[in-house]
């Protein structure tokens, strides 16, 4: 499950107030699961819900109670947000035995929520053509930052009254060793959600800061 508009509460109101809403959303999943389910935060916005012996038609019944208590406006310190949701469901063992693979499954479902315009999705196969690449990249990931498989691209900022460039924009690009070049919005959302964009970050930054000498010359 991801937490819509959550951004927004951060960017507007602070990360207090973020952190706020995230204990008052997992406070409201507790009270509606039954005992032998399981609520965990992921990291960032995601949470995840663990189901055992409960069917598909179980867990999106599950997902809409979820949805429902979410309606509800949170009052964060005397603020009034409103944030909705999007659920993806994965199946075990019908869609994975790995809980691993079963996370990256219902996390492809959840953005198959989004896309679509839903708040809930069970994972499909067909909505998914690159599971065993987007796996692979989970994986490898970390390995990328820490093994130079990254690279920057500089992309010049003109004045356009004096036609005269005034500075550049670095571009991170990765090259997998096994999978080749990768875009960046298939790796950028990959490090936004497994929290690797802060060492991703440090990594674009230090790699510019030392470029600087060559891109003034």
């Amino acid at each position: 499950m991801d937490l819509n508009r959550f951004r927004e509460v951060n960017d507007t109101l602070g990360h207090h107030h973020g952190d706020l809403l995230l204990k008052q959303v997992g406070s409201r999943l507790k009270e509606i699961v039954r005992m032998t389910d399981t609520v965990a935060r992921l990291g960032g916005d995601e949470f995840a819900i663990l189901l055992p012996g409960e069917s598909a038609e179980g867990a999106v019944m599950a997902s809409e109670k979820i949805l429902k208590t979410l309606e509800r406006p949170f009052s964060l310190e005397g603020q009034t947000v409103d944030v909705g949701a999007s659920i993806g469901i994965a199946l075990c063992p019908d869609h994975g035995s790995e809980a691993d693979l079963l996370i990256q499954r219902a996390d492809v479902a959840m953005y198959a929520a989004k896309e679509s315009g839903n708040s809930h999705a069970v994972y499909a196969s067909e909505r998914d053509p690159h599971t065993t690449r987007r796996l692979a990249l989970l994986s490898g990931l970390r390995q990328a930052i820490q093994k130079n498989q990254l690279f920057l691209l500089y992309q010049p900022k003109i004045d356009l009254r004096t036609s005269r460039p005034i500075g550049v924009e670095a571009l991170v690009r990765c090259q997998h060793p096994d999978l080749g070049p990768v875009a960046p919005d298939q790796f950028i959302p990959l490090a936004e959600q497994t929290g690797l964009i802060k060492p991703l970050t440090l990594w674009v930054l230090e790699e510019a800061l030392a470029a600087m000498p060559d891109l003034a010359g």
